[in-house]
């Protein structure tokens, strides 16, 4: 006899407002939601998937203002757009990020520069490759989204692609069958691109039910071969315990933070357990949708691909680290939460970038210099990147770089005497940040002419 689970696929409580976990769906959404709930009750009767979305994980919130104003705000808790520019200059292997979920291919411009489409491919049985439900957008743009104007994809920075491997239908519902098969034919590729000296994370922002055997057998070799594998802590029902695979000796589970009025912390809707691995940024993330615009959800499965980025960061600083090395090294190095030591809410705690790239994973060797100083380093060398530091051996550097914090202020030698054009760069980011006014400038001693721009 055929027996079936039917499983809660672990993700996104989708949120009105920025670091706000709601209780109930927003009025504007119910008659959405409904309709979902309706869906997805005719497809648990007629197709009895093993998988299957939970209907408010597909129900997205339009960003706030604030939200397209700060970007997403997961790397910035994280510490990694504070140090861009840095592992940008430290990067040294490729990475590449399998993501199994509802997208065999993607087409959003945000992702071009990462995506690797030729590599992916379809276990549901469907002929269009393409993401009709939204979630793995979602999860690939937290990866390694690159906006215009803000901060978007943690790994954005590093030579990283992505891979949409399409084992959930459009309708958000899927089997073991498919997942395993994606899994096996990751495995093949996975196994090349190791050979050829790539660094491989899967990402599973997916989950529910118990042990599965043939996919414990597709994570053990893929372990074998390398694989560094993350899953959702998932369950998204705030309790115990932690469903598979999230639950597997072999991955990663990854628990959801969110913002609250005391700082950030466990997010109510994040089930726990002793399975717990580690915990990221999940609740209120802004990321890529398709059609080319953003949503902002929630959930374990937007957690997930915060720390599968993390560790295509410090893959490709420490290039000669293993899978092993790396999540020994987040152990001894990641901020903990919680109580001491590793629990079920938060497992080993946060991957907060300082002490990771501060300290080089035992065993490994000590990452390269970087190719070039910066200007941060004060020295007037004429080797610096970004911007001119002022001074007669420092001559212009080139124009920052997309996604590259530009420096606020030109410095001008004392001596110089006379009319200096100065252009006041800044990011979306910092946008908060005011130039100083005629005024303020005339107090120093500038004479200031304001060309209207």
């Amino acid at each position: 006899m055929k027996h079936y689970c039917i499983f809660l696929f672990a993700i996104l409580l989708a949120l009105p407002l920025a670091g706000q976990v709601p209780e109930v769906i927003p009025p504007s959404y119910e008659g959405q939601y409904k309709r979902i709930e309706r869906r997805i009750a005719r497809t648990i009767k007629k197709e009895s998937p093993d998988v299957i979305l939970d209907p408010i994980e597909s129900t997205p919130i339009t960003p706030t203002f604030y939200a397209l104003e700060t970007g997403n705000w997961g790397p910035t808790y994280l510490g990694v757009n504070q140090r861009a520019d840095e592992i940008r200059a430290r990067a040294r292997r490729n990475v590449v990020v399998f993501i199994f979920d509802t997208g065999g291919c993607y087409d959003h411009p945000y992702l071009n520069d990462y995506v690797w489409n030729d590599l992916g491919a379809v276990f549901t049985g469907e002929a269009d490759c393409k993401d009709g439900h939204g979630h793995s957008t979602h999860v690939a743009g937290i990866v390694a989204g690159a906006a215009p104007d803000y901060p978007l994809g943690i790994a954005r920075m590093i030579p990283v692609k992505l891979v949409p491997i399409k084992v959930l239908s459009n309708g958000g519902s899927g089997s073991f069958t498919g997942i395993v098969q994606g899994t096996r034919y990751a495995n093949e590729k996975a196994a090349d691109l190791i050979a050829k000296g790539w660094f491989v994370v899967y990402n599973y922002s997916l989950g529910g039910g118990s042990s599965y055997g043939p996919l414990e057998e597709a994570f053990k070799e893929a372990e074998a071969l390398g694989v560094l594998i993350n899953c959702a802590a998932n369950g998204n029902t705030g309790q115990t315990p932690v469903n598979y695979p999230g639950s597997s000796i072999y991955t990663l589970g990854t628990a959801a933070l969110a913002q609250s009025g005391s700082g950030v912390t466990r997010a109510s809707y994040s089930s726990y357990g002793p399975e717990t691995w580690g915990a990221a940024p999940g609740s209120s993330i802004l990321s890529t949708w398709p059609g080319g615009g953003t949503r902002l959800l929630s959930g374990t499965s937007m957690a997930t691909p915060h720390q599968a980025g993390l560790f295509a960061i410090l893959a490709s600083v420490y290039p000669t680290a293993t899978a092993a090395q790396l999540k020994a090294h987040y152990i001894k190095y990641a901020t903990d939460l919680g109580s001491p030591g590793r629990d079920e809410y938060y497992g080993y705690g946060a991957g907060l970038i300082d002490p990771l790239l501060d300290n080089a994973p035992d065993g490994s060797e000590p990452p390269p210099p970087p190719d070039e100083p910066t200007c941060t380093d004060g020295k007037q060398n004429g080797k610096e990147t970004g911007v001119d530091c002022g001074g007669p051996d420092c001559p212009p550097c080139e124009v920052p770089e997309p996604e590259k914090p530009p420096y606020q202020k030109r410095v001008l030698p004392l001596e110089l005497v006379g009319s200096y054009p100065i252009d006041w760069v800044r990011t979306a980011t910092e946008s908060r940040i005011k130039p100083p006014s005629k005024e303020e400038a005339e107090s120093f001693g500038v004479s200031v002419t304001v060309d209207g721009s």
